[in-house]
């Protein structure tokens, strides 16, 4: 199994039990954790900062070999882990043996796990939609100034060069299909905001979250105000995007008057889950207007 997975479980008991102990052992409590970064209280009261990647070193050295299991914490210096051995030996336990033992399936006996099932980090997985948001948006401005903020003399250019115009329709269709990625439906989509929302519901994160019921049910409304607008940039994404349909003629060039509004949908939704969850300042909003035809032939 995945070793993040097993991470997801293991900070979701810790953090449910409030304490990891095994038998024999030290205990160690819950304090609270960041996105790299677990914080345990020892037993003489002392704090101790476990990174994660360290916890993946020992699920990878109990996966490798799972009798490391039953050898006590000094089994894992052998790992590259030092002076934290007996806290990232004691969360591991949190788990069975059985959990890090690799069975091979039968194709017919695998089952695939929905996202929405999945537990995972949720300011990784914010980070990481924002890293998406942010290509989408930069996609968008340079499209925008290759499509119509140039100067009459660098339109010029662009008109004889085929490059410039090809990275024009590369950046509007980057734009859609990045977009695409936050706010359509989908059963697997990883980073739908749909998604999000049913998982954040299903408490499907480890840690402390602090979204209000109230907060999702808002950012629920405005995908709702706008699902027409998604999904004509669903349809757009694909029958012209990812495939080229005999029948794209049909479709409304004016759609790509909508990115500009679904950049700063996209932007609010991220917005209200960051700042209500970790009091980050976001990036700035989408400001320039911008219409956009990546049918324009280059």
């Amino acid at each position: 199994m995945n070793p993040y997975i097993l991470l997801g479980r293991i900070l979701e008991r810790f953090y449910g039990n409030g304490i990891s102990k095994v038998n024999g052992y030290k205990g160690f409590e819950y304090i609270h954790e960041t996105r790299s970064t677990v914080y345990v209280k020892r037993e003489n009261g002392k704090e101790a900062p476990i990174a994660f990647e360290k916890i993946i070193d020992g699920i990878e050295a109990f996966q490798l070999k799972p009798e490391l299991y039953n050898q006590g914490p000094s089994a894992l210096r052998d790992y590259g882990i030092t002076h934290i051995t007996s806290p990232v030996w004691s969360l591991l336990h949190l788990l069975q043996i059985e959990d890090y033992e690799k069975k091979e399936l039968a194709r017919h006996q695998i089952k695939k796990i929905s996202i929405l099932d999945e537990h995972g980090i949720l300011e990784h997985e914010l980070e990481l939609s924002w890293r998406i948001y942010e290509l989408a948006l930069n996609a968008y401005h340079h499209a925008d100034y290759l499509f119509l903020k140039a100067s009459e003399e660098e339109k010029r250019i662009i008109s004889n060069s085929k490059s410039l115009k090809f990275l024009r329709v590369v950046c509007a269709r980057t734009c859609i299909l990045e977009l695409s990625k936050l706010l359509t439906k989908g059963r697997n989509n990883h980073y739908s905001f749909w998604n999000l929302v049913v998982r954040l519901k299903k408490k499907r994160f480890v840690g402390n979250i602090n979204i209000s019921a109230e907060t999702l049910s808002e950012i629920e409304r405005s995908l709702f105000t706008n699902k027409d607008i998604i999904e004509k940039i669903k349809t757009i994404r694909d029958k012209v995007v990812a495939h080229d349909d005999s029948n794209n003629h049909l479709i409304s060039r004016q759609i790509f008057n909508n990115l500009l509004p679904l950049l700063e949908l996209t932007h609010s939704i991220l917005s209200k889950l960051c700042i209500e969850q970790y009091q980050k300042v976001c990036p700035p909003e989408p400001k320039n207007d911008i219409r956009l035809d990546i049918f324009d032939h280059y």
